[in-house]
């Protein structure tokens, strides 16, 4: 009975090894599906920020234009002052 106890043992031993290696296994590939999905967040952050800074650029763009019209509105009402 003893010889039947201790395979008994070794089995549960091989058992739980073999379990904690699969759950390693699910962990590392948990990690790296999470290393992959922080890269695609820097990424899209990365986008992001370019995105922005173009929205920036387009409205001091327009800015300008929209000083340059009040300009030549000004030059052109008083030169339809001075006309009359």
């Amino acid at each position: 009975m003893g010889l039947f106890s201790e395979e008994l043992a070794i089995l549960d031993r091989n058992t739980v090894k073999l379990m904690v290696e699969e759950m390693q296994d699910e962990l590392d590939a948990k990690k790296e599906e999470l290393d992959d999905t922080k890269i695609k967040l820097n990424d899209t952050k990365i986008k992001l920020s370019d995105a922005k800074a173009a929205i920036i650029e387009k409205d001091l763009k327009l800015d300008n234009a929209n000083a340059e019209i009040a300009e030549l509105k000004q030059k052109i009402a008083e030169m339809s002052a001075g006309r009359q």
